[in-house]
């Protein structure tokens, strides 16, 4: 497998001695308190799966949908800000086609602490942790949404639909579900939000949102 990114020294990581992504979570013993809010979001599936792992789940008022209350720390799933520019959490959740089925959770840590407990947590629901460095929308958001963005921007440019750009990425490029398909499920206005924060903090235009994802989604 090509390893360009570590032969000039900078790729999909900096590969500086101090980012280098760690692929093992650290050994951490389950939390002693989970709180989700009356609806988790996208972590639903993995607030059951604690609770099928005999966690105990406290729903509370005060927490929003993609917010989870580790042992009095906050893991949020990502919206392409960097960790260092949300006060409001302590662990960044990349992104997941599946929160149930996918064995690894990558998350961004601000401090070794957080990462134990990530750590923590994934063991109590059989999963392991991908420790990722600080980075505008993590590894898994980006690419999900900068595929997604060039679907929008071949259905602007008139190449194919919707049905063409998502059969043309599930069998010709063997991916389990088309970038179309996928911002329908992800919310096209939450899309648009995350590709414009890249772009603002990496100051790459790839990431700008194409012009049909900006429309509005009906009410």
């Amino acid at each position: 497998m090509p390893t360009f990114g570590r032969k000039s020294g900078r790729g999909v990581y900096d590969y500086g001695a101090d980012l280098l992504p760690c692929p093992s979570s650290p050994f951490a013993a389950p939390p002693r308190s989970i709180e989700a809010g009356a609806d988790a979001g996208d972590l639903e599936p993995l607030v059951a799966l604690a609770e099928a792992a005999g966690g105990a789940v406290a729903r509370s008022a005060d927490l929003a949908p993609g917010l989870l209350r580790i042992d009095g720390r906050l893991l949020a799933t990502g919206d392409g800000r960097r960790l260092a520019d949300r006060a409001d959490t302590d662990m960044l959740l990349d992104a997941a086609r599946d929160y149930a089925a996918t064995p690894t959770l990558v998350v961004t840590a601000r401090d070794a602490a957080a990462l134990a407990l990530a750590a923590g947590f994934a063991g109590l629901i059989g999963k392991r942790v991908l420790a990722l460095p600080d980075r505008p929308g993590q590894i898994v958001l980006r690419t999900l949404a900068q595929l997604a963005n060039a679907g929008f921007d071949a259905l602007d440019d008139d190449v194919a639909d919707a049905a063409g750009v998502d059969t043309a990425m599930r069998y010709g490029a063997n991916h389990p579900q088309g970038p179309i398909e996928w911002a329908g499920r992800f919310g096209t206005a939450r899309l648009a939000a995350v590709l414009a924060t890249i772009a603002a903090a990496t100051g790459d235009p790839i990431y700008a949102p194409s012009p049909s994802i900006a429309v509005p989604e009906p009410a």
